[in-house]
């Protein structure tokens, strides 16, 4: 199946960030809607400092395996 890249991927700014355990990271906390993402790798989470809308998807990817993510682990975290 074919996917079409993120021009430049971007979280909302100032989103929370709560770690429930070693793998599950919750985005956003307080009365707002919030996400539960489960990360095989915990480096991954370092990714979304990323994600400001200043880089492209392929950047992100790239810089990825300079942090032992790979290439699969990051593009789960962007899809």
């Amino acid at each position: 199946m074919s996917r079409i890249a993120l021009p430049r991927p971007t979280l909302l700014p100032g989103l929370s960030r709560l770690w429930r355990d070693r793998h599950t990271l919750q985005l956003g906390v307080g009365p707002g809607p919030a996400a539960l993402l489960e990360l095989a790798n915990p480096r991954a989470a370092h990714l979304l400092d990323l994600l400001d809308g200043t880089r492209s998807e392929r950047t992100v990817l790239a810089h990825a395996v300079t942090t032992r993510v790979t290439a699969d682990e990051a593009r789960t975290l962007l899809d």
